[in-house]
């Protein structure tokens, strides 16, 4: 990126990771996705918080169960690869 340290630049990576994996868990929608993201302060924390506490802010069980998934956050690093590439 130009303009931009590197470390700035792994900042920016790791954040937009994140936000790809909050959108693609099924069952994350624009509203839902912005309400989680106001509760936990961003989509990181949106990612590591507990199922419950997912429930409690809104989640329906499928759309706490799909920000669960192990893969969630791997398969988001490889579509954002694929898309800077």
């Amino acid at each position: 990126m130009p303009g931009v340290d590197d470390a700035a630049a792994q900042w920016i990576a790791l954040r937009s990771d994140d936000w790809v994996a909050l959108r693609s868990a099924a069952g994350v929608g624009d509203v839902l996705g912005r309400r989680l993201v106001e509760r936990f302060g961003g989509a990181a924390a949106v990612l590591a918080a507990p199922r419950e506490d997912l429930i409690a802010a809104g989640c329906t069980a499928r759309a706490a169960a799909g920000l669960g998934q192990p893969s969630l956050r791997a398969n988001a690093r490889r579509e954002v690869e694929r898309v800077r590439a």
